[in-house]
């Protein structure tokens, strides 16, 4: 079974299980592009008689201010899900996908130190990884209201959804964009927010997570050192860390990432695509 037949398997048992079995399906009048890139940030306008949209099993945010509802595709194939008030009928709208192959995928040029550190995890960086996932998988507060920024003025050394592939043969999609920095450079918040996670894991080396509110999360990855703490409220353009060469990493850099409920954004099209809910990106 193909994914987008599972998928609308399993939006039929959640219609069955949910909805009253009045509810039927009618074709979607608006108007939405097809099919997109991975990363890309999704914009459904509103009207009056939608009452939710969902995508990836997701609710969309919803931008009361642009009225208009948004969220990050997936790197898969999927549907948006829109359900309607008055009637209670709902819409699926299939949604193709674009990733570049992992067959394309660069050999990363790993140290073998580092790459030996890699290859010893543990129980502890396990747990670490699970409490982060938790993180930016919870949805709290308002949705961001300011405009976004890169977190510093440098080259993209490698861009968003570049495939890679590791010294064990695994390959997979980058998921976010690294830009070049000395060590010890001063890192930016990318929007105002508040630190959601500090800490430190074998992979992600030192690292810094801001809440912006409603699903959406920035991380900050490979630093030499945090300057905030956990709970501390940032505006954007705040300096929250400084850039480094921790974790897994060929030389130093900063990862960055946007996040919408785990699903990574590509960081150069969400600040393009936010820039009209907001005002033009300042870097």
């Amino acid at each position: 079974m193909s994914r987008l037949a599972t998928l609308f398997v399993l939006l039929g048992f959640f219609i069955s299980a949910r909805a009253p079995v009045s509810w039927q399906s009618r074709p979607w009048q608006g108007q939405i592009h097809s099919t997109m890139n991975m990363g890309a940030l999704i914009e459904v306008p509103h009207s009056e008689n939608i009452k939710n949209i969902y995508l990836a099993g997701r609710k969309l945010t919803f931008l009361n201010s642009q009225g208009v509802w948004v969220g990050v595709l997936p790197k898969t194939s999927t549907a948006l899900f829109i359900t309607f008030k008055a009637t209670g009928d709902f819409s699926i709208v299939p949604l193709k996908v674009n990733a570049p192959p992992l067959s394309e995928a660069n050999n990363l040029r790993l140290p073998s130190s580092v790459w030996q550190k890699v290859q010893k995890k543990t129980n502890e960086d396990q747990a670490k990884r699970d409490q982060i996932r938790s993180i930016i998988m919870q949805r709290s507060g308002e949705p961001p209201k300011s405009c976004w920024q890169a977190p510093l003025k440098s080259r993209i050394s490698s861009k968003f959804g570049s495939p890679r592939r590791l010294p064990d043969g695994r390959s997979y999609h980058h998921t976010g964009e690294d830009r070049s920095a000395q060590v010890g450079t001063p890192i930016k918040a990318s929007a105002s927010g508040r630190v959601a996670y500090v800490g430190e894991t074998i992979v992600s080396g030192r690292l810094v997570i801001l809440d912006h509110g409603d699903g959406f999360f920035s991380r900050y990855l490979h630093l030499k050192e945090s300057q905030v703490q956990p709970g501390q409220v940032v505006n954007s353009g705040d300096v929250i860390a400084l850039s480094g060469a921790s974790g897994r990493v060929e030389a130093p850099h900063l990862h960055w990432e946007i996040l919408w409920l785990g699903i990574p954004a590509d960081p150069g099209h969400f600040l393009q695509a936010w820039a009209h809910l907001c005002g033009p990106p300042s870097a």
